[in-house]
């Protein structure tokens, strides 16, 4: 896997643009829609510029809210703007030749006429590191985690079950719902080239409005240098839960051994036993983190789902109509059916899909169904266990193979890879008080004819 060449963005649009130009003109399908299961985005898109939301962050993401456009995240308009120029570049190539007939507006329609959950889409944008402390509920990837409740998991729930090191931190999803003001996901891997077995895990913490770590109303967006929380003990290196400290200067702190050592090869020998302390930022010289972005989200553009869907079921229909005008028999038709494997049609569905919007690292829809790069190691419901609290597990959002782009992993040795990471998470959404709840993680990789 190290070596096989990763999808690219420009992949995704070749296909795009191959599709909508070759497709034959048929008949566009029309179809009732089933009411979804849930009608309104459920993620950051709400914040406390979006009035009627009973959710947690300063600001809103959400460029459509009902807010003065100094209440909404600079880099969500920002990202917007750049996705609406280039969605003004590609309306030729994508406009409809006729029209889809949607009996519920604003609705995708899937190719087997039920309306589809809306989905949200993750990109990355550079930000400042402090819009990107706890005390702004961000969404992020890489760097060191943004912690939500402050009784972190101990370090040992954050070691591979491969190789039993310390694992990094990946990203993490702030995505507030019904009786949790306050709620983020954040997901680990294993990074260790060597690792046998590199295992990612993901735990929920969520907060009532009134709890211990912040103020009930949102706290202005910090301006100076982020610097370790006081009384917060966590490790200089990946910025874990640092129960342990070095023995000399009493003032660094580790989540074990590994890190400590790692720390002491790259300068903390030098600096040990100097008058700095903590005035050093209690940050480690050592980088063996993940590029630091933040994570903003939009709402995936309907008219682009509904022709992403038009477009998987119109060559069947088309394809039908031409056999039957030129007079194939049944058996070469049963042959050219099986010469297009299910393999192929969830591989070619896949990339259809992620070529509207090809910068896209994340995909959100709680209660929906992921996008499956393969029709190989995908979970049946057995697979998914159930949560501590007896409920069972929902999708909730999966993480793309676009984001290995960013991450710069090919400095890892043998690189990082994955087709999709699918996280499932407590449908009741159980609450812990202020402990970290372990989720459940899926992880799909391309199949070998599609590398």
């Amino acid at each position: 896997m190290g070596n096989a060449r990763r999808l690219q963005p420009e992949d995704c649009r070749q296909v795009k643009k191959t599709n909508l130009e070759t497709s034959p003109k048929a008949p566009r399908p029309t179809a009732a829609l089933s009411a979804p299961k849930e009608t309104k985005a459920p993620f950051a898109m709400f914040g406390w510029a979006e009035r009627d939301a009973e959710v947690g962050c300063k600001k809103t993401y959400n460029v459509s809210a009902s807010a003065l456009k100094g209440q909404i995240y600079e880099s969500a308009v920002r990202a917007h703007d750049r996705r609406q120029v280039q969605k003004a570049m590609r309306t030729p190539q994508r406009r409809p030749r006729g029209k889809v007939t949607l009996e519920a507006p604003g609705l995708a329609m899937a190719p087997d006429g039920e309306a589809s959950a809306p989905v949200e889409l993750g990109f990355v944008e550079p930000a400042a590191p402090a819009r990107l402390l706890s005390s702004q509920f961000p969404s992020k990837v890489g760097g060191r985690p943004a912690w939500l409740s402050l009784q972190l998991p101990g370090p040992e729930r954050l070691r591979c079950g491969g190789c039993a090191r310390p694992m990094v931190f990946l990203l993490q999803v702030y995505a507030p719902r019904d009786r949790a003001f306050h709620r983020a996901l954040l997901l680990f891997c294993c990074a260790l080239p060597s690792c046998p077995r590199r295992r990612f895990a993901v735990f929920r913490s969520q907060l009532g409005r009134i709890n211990e770590f912040y103020p009930p109303e949102p706290e202005p967006e910090a301006e100076a240098e982020p610097r370790p929380r006081p009384g917060l003990r966590l490790c200089r290196v990946c910025g874990a839960s640092g129960p342990k400290s070095c023995s000399r200067c009493r003032w660094a702190h580790y989540c074990g051994k590994e890190h400590q050592s790692l720390d002491w090869r790259a300068g903390h020998r030098e600096a040990c036993g100097q008058a700095l302390g903590e005035a050093d930022g209690g940050l480690s010289s050592l980088n063996i983190l993940f590029p630091e972005f933040e994570l903003v989200m939009e709402l995936e553009d309907s008219e682009d789902q509904e022709l992403e869907n038009v477009t998987c079921v119109e060559p069947l229909v088309a394809a039908d109509h031409d056999c039957l005008s030129e007079g194939i028999d049944q058996g070469e038709l049963e042959a050219m059916a099986k010469h297009e494997s299910k393999e192929d049609r969830i591989f070619a569905k896949f990339k259809r899909r992620i070529a509207l919007a090809p910068d896209q690292v994340l995909r959100y829809c709680r209660g929906g169904s992921p996008l499956w790069v393969s029709e190989d190691n995908v979970p049946s419901d057995a697979d998914i266990p159930s949560c501590a609290c007896g409920a069972k597990r929902e999708f909730e959002f999966q993480v793309m193979p676009q984001l290995l782009n960013h991450l710069k992993v090919d400095s890892l040795g043998e690189s990082l890879d994955w087709g999709t990471l699918v996280v499932f998470t407590c449908e009741q959404n159980c609450d812990h008080g202020n402990e970290y709840s372990a989720e459940f993680i899926w992880k799909q990789d391309f199949s070998a004819g599609h590398l």
